[in-house]
């Protein structure tokens, strides 16, 4: 008895899963390392960043 699996992808789902998965590993969009975490949080809730942003909502 032949039975079809309706989970098994189809060949332009796999080339799509393959360009994500290479976007995933731009550290800009993907995976970053924990010290570029670290990095970018840091960055992001430094006095000066915070400063910056409030400027921009009080004059918009």
């Amino acid at each position: 008895m032949n039975q079809t699996n309706d989970n098994t992808p189809t060949q332009e789902q796999i080339k799509m899963w393959q360009v994500l998965d290479e976007i995933d590993k731009d550290p800009g969009i993907g995976r970053l390392t924990p010290t570029q975490q670290e990095a970018l949080v840091e960055k992001f809730f430094s006095k000066e960043a915070r400063a910056q942003r409030l400027e921009r909502v009080r004059f918009s």
